[in-house]
């Protein structure tokens, strides 16, 4: 048996009225629905794209970069001859 076009469909060595029954497996992607209406998923939808993960990560030590960056830049003007006066 063989999965092709969201279809079971068997395979060239499967015997003609053999029922398409499909393999034993714990993969949902291969399991057939019973009811749309009824089938309920606790999985949720994929909104966005994988490349997404890393722009978000790349955002926030993007952010902890620049405010740290900014913290050391006033720390240091506040400690300057300029700011001191002397």
């Amino acid at each position: 048996m063989t999965f092709r076009g969201g279809t079971w469909a068997p395979s060239a060595a499967a015997a003609p009225g053999t029922p398409l029954v499909p393999p034993a497996r714990d993969d949902r992607r291969t399991r057939l629905p019973a009811k749309r209406a009824l089938v309920f998923s606790a999985a949720m939808a994929q909104i966005f794209r994988h490349s997404t993960n890393y722009l978000a990560r790349a955002t926030i030590y993007g952010a902890i970069f620049i405010l740290l960056s900014a913290l050391w830049v006033t720390a240091e003007i506040t400690r300057s001859g300029w700011n001191t006066g002397q």
